[in-house]
């Protein structure tokens, strides 16, 4: 999984995790000492990855947070900090709830089965998954998964894989423009440069480069 710039990734801490940069960064970790939120972690990641690309307002919520944990030595912030707290992650409720309406009609009306494949593309469109990988996660055949996946979602499970690889590289290049296409391409499931170059022109008229002009 590649996170850019200036997203926002949920851990669970009771489980192991690892995480490397590729090129200079600072990261910022805040830890949450709550029953509650190892409830809510379960059900973000039960619909989607448990990574968010803020709003204007998250990043602000952000900031006041470690500014007000800075000073609060004595414990006086503690009752603006659960607030400010309460409200980010309720922000983040919201931006996922943002992502997953693209995905509304294949989660709300397809059978679980499809659910399942949509899911598991999501999670590990950065792999070199194939529809027999999809097929055996779902206990399906190949052919009548293809079948109905197209039946139910409009688009073959190959379009839709795709749709999700290109979705993540257009975010990556306007993201952080110090990110080589190449390590986008990988990151993304790409097989390299040339195929990214070739999928983004195909999907938005522009090449990599041009995108990122326009965009970032």
């Amino acid at each position: 999984m590649f996170i850019a710039k200036q997203q926002i990734v949920l851990l669970d801490c009771k489980e192991f995790n690892y995480y490397k940069a590729v090129t200079d960064s600072d990261f910022y970790f805040l830890h949450f000492n709550s029953p509650f939120m190892q409830k809510i972690f379960n059900e973000v990641i039960e619909n989607t990855l448990p990574v968010f690309t803020p709003y204007k307002n998250t990043e602000n919520l952000f900031s006041r947070i470690f500014r007000l944990i800075s000073t609060n030595s004595d414990g006086t912030n503690d009752p603006f900090l659960s607030n400010l707290t309460y409200s980010l992650v309720c922000d983040l409720f919201a931006t996922q709830e943002h992502e997953l309406t693209n995905h509304s009609s294949e989660f709300h009306s397809a059978p679980n089965y499809i659910k399942i494949a949509i899911k598991y593309m999501d999670q590990n469109y950065y792999k070199k998954i194939t529809v027999n990988d999809i097929a055996l996660k779902c206990s399906m055949s190949p052919s009548q998964l293809a079948r109905d996946f197209k039946k139910y979602t409009g688009l073959s499970i190959h379009s839709y894989l795709l749709k999700i690889r290109v979705k993540q590289a257009e975010s990556l290049l306007v993201k952080d423009t110090t990110i080589p296409l190449e390590k986008i391409a990988i990151s993304c499931g790409f097989t390299d440069a040339s195929h990214l170059y070739k999928k983004i022109r195909e999907a938005t008229g522009m090449s990599p480069g041009q995108f990122r002009k326009k965009y970032y």
